[in-house]
C-alpha cells in the first residue's frame, strides 16, 4: 500500500471490520523483553551444539580466532543492519529491500528461502529430540 505524502500515523489499514492505524502497532513490553528476543534470535543451535565440536576438532585457539573474526566482521554488522533496517521500515524483507533500492528486492527472496532451509533443519532436530524423549 503506497500513499504519497502521508506519514505512517495518517495511514489506516482496514483489517476485517476493525480499522487500525500504524501508531497502534504492537510494541515490546520492555527493553529487557526486546533484548531477550534478540538474544534468542542471535544465539542459534550452531553456537550451542556445533561450536564446542568445532573447537575440539580443529584446536580451540585457532578456531576461536577465526570464529571471533567472523563474528565481529561479518555476523555483527549484518545483524545490526537487519535490526536497524527492520526498525526503520517496519516491513517484511521484500518491502524493506524494495524501499531501500528496488532492484534489491530479489535479495529478500534469498533471505526468505534461507529461513525456509534453516527451519527445515530445526524441524529435523526437533523430530530427533521427540523420538529420543518418547523412547
Amino acid at each position: 500500500m503506497a500513499v504519497t505524502g502521508a506519514t505512517p500515523q495518517d495511514v489506516s489499514v482496514e483489517m476485517g471490520k476493525q480499522v487500525s492505524t500504524a501508531s497502534e502497532r504492537p510494541k515490546w513490553g520492555s527493553r529487557g523483553q526486546f533484548l531477550m528476543v534478540l538474544m534468542g534470535y542471535a544465539i542459534g543451535i550452531g553456537n550451542v551444539w556445533r561450536f564446542p565440536y568445532m573447537c575440539g576438532k580443529y584446536g580451540g585457539g585457532a578456531f576461536m580466532i577465526a570464529y571471533l573474526l567472523s563474528l565481529c566482521f561479518i555476523a555483527a554488522p549484518l545483524f545490526i543492519f537487519e535490526t536497524v533496517s527492520g526498525h526503520k521500515y517496519q516491513l517484511g524483507p521484500v518491502g524493506t529491500f524494495t524501499h531501500m533500492y528496488a532492484p534489491w528486492a530479489n535479495i529478500a527472496y534469498v533471505c526468505v528461502f534461507m529461513v525456509f532451509v534453516i527451519l527445515t533443519y530445526y524441524q529435523a532436530l526437533l523430530g530427533w529430540a521427540v523420538i529420543y524423549f518418547v523412547q
